[in-house]
């Protein structure tokens, strides 16, 4: 990798030496004690100036070999050296301010190769550290898990290569079911513009296994399978090709049984947004083909739950309005006395157009389901 080119002083050429004369200190800490480690960490933490758009110290670090030597202290048997390791690569990684003023105000250069020093060129060095980042995510040890996360954040920003590390790293983990990884996986796809073929592949038969893995759980976790919905959700919106295949492999059927089993309103709301990204541009064709396997019972069930998540975000608009009229005041209680307040939902007019669909195709014909949709909603408006 090449510095960039500009007319140098001699103040510069002293800077530049002292900051290689840092990174042959690090290099020479190895089989030495901590505290050697962690003072040599901390020279190179003061020398990256993060006002530079040049990146210039960050660039004669990584070419001096001090990439690899922060890979192999990730791996250092003191804790204290590991994770003062991963912040110094999140340091490392981090675009310079200037950049990130730029970056948070939409103004980018994706489209501008003359200004591509606005992205930090140094994250491609540290690709290998994921596999050793992302299981520090769950680390009980909060220092741990969050110096973990910023370091992954950092090298992943604006930086597709390590995005697609990343993704196909968390792939052969997305059958754990773990949260985070869920998590994580959903807003690392989700900043990708196009999927290609390549990871379409490896996403797709995993994306195919987590619903019906979720669907068979005897009792469903509010939050993972909020996450996994979301996930699925981002999927088919990057890939309108897996549309085709959950489809085929009974998927709308199986987030329908979600909505209707699910006892958190997250969750109900998460399934309706699944059904609208899967069946997306054929959305009533697909979702009445569905129901028209199923007995009165369970389509009454999908349609109880999406008046739920109506009624919810009538709730919510209606506390809205109050908030504007009435300045809040403090109730008192702990903090979980928050959580019992009226439950938001993000897809209350998605729902909406699910139940008239659903209503549409009952209102002319003899079938009974809509005389007990009516009944149902009337029992649930006196209680």
């Amino acid at each position: 990798m090449q510095l960039p080119s500009k007319k140098r002083s001699r103040e510069d050429d002293e800077c530049d030496q002292e900051v290689i004369q840092i990174a042959l200190e690090i290099g020479s800490t190895f089989g030495k004690g901590i505290d050697v480690k962690l003072k040599a960490l901390d020279r190179v933490i003061q020398c990256i100036d993060h006002s530079d758009p040049n990146y210039r110290n960050q660039f004669i670090l990584v070419e001096s070999d001090v990439a690899h030597v922060l890979l192999e202290f990730l791996n250092d048997e003191s804790e204290a050296v590991g994770v003062k390791a991963a912040t110094v690569i999140a340091a490392l990684t981090d675009h310079c301010s200037s950049s990130k003023v730029r970056l948070y105000s939409g103004v980018t250069a994706l489209e501008n190769q003359s200004c591509n020093i606005l992205f930090n060129p140094v994250q491609d060095y540290f690709l290998d550290a994921i596999p050793t980042l992302v299981p520090w995510t769950i680390d009980v040890r909060q220092i741990k898990s969050a110096t973990a996360m910023e370091a992954i954040s950092n090298i992943c920003h604006f930086n597709k290569n390590a995005k697609m590390t990343l993704i196909e790293y968390l792939c052969e983990y997305i059958d754990d079911g773990n949260i985070t990884y869920l998590e994580l996986l959903d807003r690392t796809v989700a900043t990708i513009d196009t999927i290609d073929e390549a990871l379409a592949s490896l996403l797709r038969p995993r994306c195919l296994g987590l619903v019906h893995r979720i669907c068979n759980e005897q009792s469903l976790d509010c939050e993972r399978i909020t996450l996994a919905m979301s996930l699925i959700s981002t999927l088919c919106e990057k890939d309108p090709s897996l549309r085709f295949d959950l489809v085929d492999a009974g998927g709308v059927l199986s987030v329908m049984e979600i909505l209707i089993l699910a006892d958190s309103l997250r969750v109900k709301d998460a399934a309706v947004n699944t059904l609208c990204q899967m069946t997306l541009d054929n959305t009533k064709n697909l979702i009445l083909e569905a129901l028209s396997h199923k007995d009165k019972d369970f389509i009454l069930g999908v349609m109880a739950s999406l008046r739920q998540i109506i009624q919810a975000g009538e709730d919510s608009h209606e506390e809205d309005e109050e908030d504007v009229d009435e300045p809040p005041q403090h109730r008192g209680g702990d903090i979980d006395s928050c959580m019992e307040m009226s439950a938001t939902v993000d897809y209350d007019e998605e729902a909406k157009k699910l139940l008239d669909m659903i209503l549409s195709k009952y209102n002319d014909e003899g079938d009974d389901v809509r005389a007990a949709h009516v009944d149902q909603s009337a029992q649930c408006s006196i209680m």
